[in-house]
Parts: structure tokens; C-alpha cells; sequence
């Protein structure tokens, strides 16, 4: 009889996360800390059901169906034109409707950015803070400053009230304009967060240069949370290459087919980029979300 050899480890799988060590710190991320919602009840799964069949046997199935499409539809449809011919519309919607669709973001990747976000400290740069969905990862850490950048102005509000909440106790400095307003800071940054900003920006290699000047030499990182193209599922990628048209108005100039981990690792280089891949988004043609951080530059 041959005796048994030792036991070989398992892979990490989506319920063991590897234990990976980047620019100093180590990190556990995986597809289970994604936060899903509740399951509906059997009850209400079989009364829908039961609806569904009626309608279909006694032939209202159509009226039905155009009772849920028509509302849905002329919403959307009225949202899209407002924003295409008003500017002031489109902020006045974006100002409603994107702290909405980030709640539920934030919801789903609470435990990825607590276990990403865990080293925040010094000089933080909010980018397109939107309604501050980053401000409660800065409670009780070293944070000296916390500076929210929100073009949108009709968002300010959303932000003192979210860094209320979350029972802020660093300054907080909310600052209209955008990258190009902040002037006279190269070098001052701790941290950069990027929560799907890279995906409204003009230029995103523009952008991540000067991201890169605003960070503290050898010790500014920049963390990121960003939708991007899905260059791995062929029909979800086609997807977002025909609805970006239409998206990008309807959502105030989102994006959502460009490759922004590919322009950041030739930006910085792969080795200072390190990304977990989740699909986790709130549309099929956003599902796909790249997660990461990128590591400090180094002295020039």
C-alpha cells in the first residue's frame, strides 16, 4: 500500500481570495465581497408569475407589456432630449438622478473599496466626487485634507451632506471646475480617487499626466473604480459600441465602450498599475468595472 503524499493547497477561488502585495501593502479582493441584494421571495415570484399567465391566456399580454415599456420609455426618452438641448437640464437631471444609480454602486462595492481603501491617508483628491460616495472611506484614517472636486455645482450640497453623515473630521474643501482648475499643487497629493470619472473626461491620457503631476513623489498613489470596454464577452462589447451613442447623452457624457485599464497601463506602465476585474455594474454595457490603484511614480 503507497502512502499518501501531502496535500496540495487549493487555488484561491471566488469564495478565497488570493493575498496579493503591491507597492507595500497587501490586499484580499474578490468577487465575494461584492454586495448583492436580497432575493425576492417565492411569494412574490409566483404572484408575478401568475400575472404574467393571465395576461398571456386571456390575450392582454401586450397591453401588459406596453403598460410597463410605454412610461419607462417616454422617461427615458424625455430625459435624453432635455439633456441634449439644455445644458442647465442636464445638470439639474445628473444632480437627481446620479446619486441615485451611485447608492446602489456603492452598495455593491462597499467591502472592495473599505479593503482598497484602507491605507487612505494625508491629502486626498476626490475627482468628480459626485455626491461624495468616497467620504465615509476617509473616516478614521490619517486623512489631513479631504478635497472634493464636483463640476456639476448643483452636487455641493450632496457632498456637505454625505461628509455630515459620515461624521467627517478633516477639512473638507468642495471646489467646483474640474483638473484644470487646480492650479499650483503639483506634488501635494497623497491619494487620488477616481470613481468613474475617466469615463466623462475629453482626453484620458491628458488626464492621468496630469493626475500624476498633482501626487506626492514616492508615496502618491492614485485609486480607481471605473466601467469600462468589455473586451472579453464579443456581444456585450457590440452592445456598448451601439448604445454609446444614445448613453452618452442620456447620462451627460458617460462613456461606456472605452478602454480606460489599457490607457492607464500604458500611461503609467503595467508594473505601477495592479486591477481586480468585477462585473458588477448597474447596465449590461456598464457591467464591466476595473478596480485597482497605481502606485507611486517615483522622483523625477
Amino acid at each position: 500500500m503507497v502512502a499518501a503524499g501531502p496535500r496540495r493547497p487549493k487555488a484561491p477561488t471566488q469564495q478565497q481570495s488570493a493575498l496579493v502585495k503591491f507597492d507595500g501593502e497587501l490586499f484580499r479582493i474578490g468577487e465575494e465581497m461584492i454586495v448583492t441584494g436580497k432575493p425576492l421571495p417565492l411569494r412574490t415570484k409566483l404572484l408575478a408569475l401568475a400575472v404574467v399567465g393571465v395576461a398571456a391566456y386571456t390575450g392582454y399580454g401586450m397591453l401588459l407589456l406596453a403598460a410597463l415599456v410605454v412610461p419607462i420609455g417616454s422617461i427615458i426618452g424625455f430625459i435624453t432630449v432635455g439633456n441634449l438641448v439644455s445644458k442647465s437640464f442636464a445638470e439639474k437631471a445628473s444632480a437627481k438622478i446620479i446619486p441615485v444609480v451611485m447608492q446602489g454602486i456603492s452598495k455593491k462595492f462597499r467591502n472592495v473599496r473599505g479593503e482598497l481603501l484602507k491605507g487612505l491617508k494625508g491629502k486626498v483628491l476626490d475627482l468628480g466626487a459626485g455626491g461624495g460616495a468616497y467620504l465615509p472611506f476617509a473616516v478614521g484614517k490619517p486623512v489631513t485634507q479631504y478635497v472634493a472636486v464636483e463640476p456639476n455645482e448643483k452636487m455641493h450640497a450632496a457632498i456637505a451632506g454625505a461628509a455630515r453623515d459620515a461624521e467627517l473630521r478633516c477639512p473638507l474643501d468642495v471646489r467646483g471646475g474640474f483638473l484644470q482648475d487646480i492650479v499650483g499643487e503639483n506634488g501635494t497629493y497623497d491619494a487620488i480617487i477616481l470613481g468613474n470619472v475617466l469615463c466623462e473626461v475629453h482626453d484620458v491620457r491628458a488626464t492621468l499626466q496630469q493626475l500624476d503631476k498633482l501626487l506626492r513623489p514616492d508615496t502618491g498613489r492614485i485609486y480607481f473604480s471605473e466601467h469600462v470596454l468589455d473586451e472579453d464577452q464579443t456581444l456585450r462589447r457590440l452592445m456598448q459600441h451601439l448604445l454609446h451613442p444614445w448613453w452618452v447623452t442620456f447620462s451627460n457624457g458617460c462613456n461606456c465602450n472605452r478602454r480606460t485599464l489599457h490607457l492607464m497601463r500604458q500611461e503609467f506602465g503595467t508594473a505601477r498599475v495592479k486591477s481586480w476585474t468585477f462585473y458588477a455594474g448597474g447596465f449590461p454595457w456598464t457591467a464591466r468595472f476595473e478596480v485597482g490603484l497605481v502606485a507611486p511614480r517615483g522622483e523625477s
